[in-house]
């Protein structure tokens, strides 16, 4: 079997880690893999054969070449490489906007009967308006009728790998056939130093550190890990481990740095910048989650490959794979609810009903007034809102008044977690998410996709891919 994975870079990072996972873990299968990518590793990468294919990494705006040339930049490396055609063309992201002769290219790929694999780690959809708009006005000359039919082919010989099932219910909705749709959930697959779990006694009054290991973003919900900390001892340090790669993100985080000194919190940023992190995981006594969307949510997994507990805000839509598979999440909380009266009922509607429109509009569309009151509705419960819903200055708002009254109940973070819990959830990871599984899911998906025969395209209508992600039960002010 001869395999082309395709990816725009690979650069540190999310697809960079699956492909590489990827190729270790079919390495036990009889199969030629290469790995074609748009620009030179910028990372090291172990035994994997790359190619750098001219016209396939980032593009803000269409480029000279046609997307017939990447089609035949892609083949030429493909065959002089593997001495044949692909049997399967597996394709990372395609469909994110980010060059925008892929999408073209995959569909003619498809047309012309070869076996395509589309592995979508995220939805221009969702929460990436500027993407979308750009891929509209690229892509299908503005006509968003006409979208769905480069974004998302469908045939018995193209087939679609999603990260949860969530994501697999989307697409379904949209109308792709569910026999042409996998849930491929990543490997998990990390080598850490000893980071052997030792309780720390509640009542000590020695600083126990919450370690948040990510990049400060906004979707990671930054005021609610500020919020626990503002809540909280003077004792314990919480901590991020990264600050954000991308400059557009540097205001916001920069933001929230003078809020927390402003305000004493005890919250150290971007920790990892002068320590290894394998020695913050060795320092941590819990590692905390408050985002508010994953694409597939590493850390509900790797976490208990550290030795350390977990701590902080679930995502059911995500995770509930994971509690399927046995991982027992259950010290983790749904809702962080806060009184409404602490931001005001009104100033909640006005902020709903301002966000859906300019966020409708950046999709190019119009918000109806049922569904911004449905919106409202459905996140306000028993005179409270969840916290993790606020934008950045309400959360402020809240956080401040917080940290001088006792109005809300403290919450009680690292709780006593057993060795044997954390080595039974680490136990579950490693049986059912390790490289060896994804392996076995990503041969059998490999050997349906072979199975089809080729037939005439069809698309899905990307208007109903965009239905999904703007439900009004799915609003947070710091996704839009």
């Amino acid at each position: 079997m001869r395999i082309a994975i395709v990816h725009y870079h690979l650069r540190r990072g999310g697809v960079t880690c699956v492909i590489e996972n990827a190729v270790a873990a079919l390495s036990d299968y009889d199969m030629e893999v290469i790995v074609l990518t748009g620009e030179p590793p910028s990372t090291s990468l172990s035994n994997i054969p790359v190619e750098v294919v001219e016209g396939l990494s980032y593009d803000s705006k269409p480029s000279t070449q046609s997307f017939a040339q990447l089609q035949e930049n892609l083949e030429n490396v493909a065959r002089s490489r593997l001495g044949d055609s692909p049997d399967i063309w597996h394709f990372h992201n395609h469909s994110l906007g980010k060059n925008l002769h892929l999408p073209a290219c995959v569909k003619a790929l498809a047309a012309s009967g070869q076996h395509v694999l589309l592995q979508i780690h995220d939805f221009p959809e969702d929460g990436r308006p500027a993407n979308y708009k750009k891929l509209l006005q690229h892509v299908s000359d503005g006509l968003p009728e006409k979208l769905g039919e480069v974004l998302y082919p469908t045939a018995s010989h193209v087939h679609y790998a999603l990260l949860n099932s969530r994501d697999k219910t989307f697409i379904n909705q949209a109308g792709l056939s569910p026999q042409q749709t996998h849930v491929l959930p990543n490997a998990v697959h990390i080598e850490m130093v000893d980071t052997s779990f030792f309780p720390v006694d509640h009542s000590s009054e020695s600083s126990r550190l919450f370690l948040y290991p990510t990049r400060a973003i906004r979707r990671k919900n930054i005021g609610e890990f500020i919020l626990w900390a503002a809540l909280n001892n003077t004792w314990d340090t919480f901590g991020f481990s990264m600050a954000p790669e991308n400059p557009e993100a540097l205001p916001i985080y920069d933001q929230w740095v003078e809020f927390a000194q402003s305000l004493n919190v005890p919250v150290q940023f971007d920790m990892g910048s002068h320590k290894q992190f394998a020695i913050l995981l060795s320092e941590a006594h819990a590692l905390v989650t408050t985002s508010v969307a994953e694409g597939f949510g590493l850390v509900f997994l790797e976490a208990w490959l550290t030795g350390r507990p977990l701590v902080g805000r679930n995502l059911p839509e995500v995770t509930h794979e994971f509690v399927e598979a046995g991982v027992d999440l259950s010290d983790l909380y749904n809702r962080f609810d806060i009184p409404i009266d602490l931001i005001g009922a009104d100033v909640w509607a006005k902020k709903v009903t301002d966000h859906l429109q300019v966020y409708f509009k950046a999709y190019g569309r119009e918000c109806a007034v049922e569904r911004m009151d449905q919106a409202i509705d459905t996140t306000v419960s028993a005179e409270t809102i969840d916290f993790g819903r606020l934008d950045e200055e309400l959360q402020m708002k809240v956080i401040r008044h917080l940290k001088t009254t006792s109005e809300l109940e403290r919450p009680v973070l690292g709780p006593t977690v057993s060795r044997e819990k954390i080595q039974y959830n680490a136990e579950i990871v490693r049986d059912s998410f390790g490289l060896k599984q994804y392996g076995e899911r990503l041969y059998r998906i490999y050997q349906s996709l072979l199975a089809s025969s080729p037939e005439p395209l069809n698309a899905l209508f990307a208007d109903r891919v965009l239905d999904q992600f703007l439900s009004p039960e799915r609003i947070n002010l710091l996704r839009t």
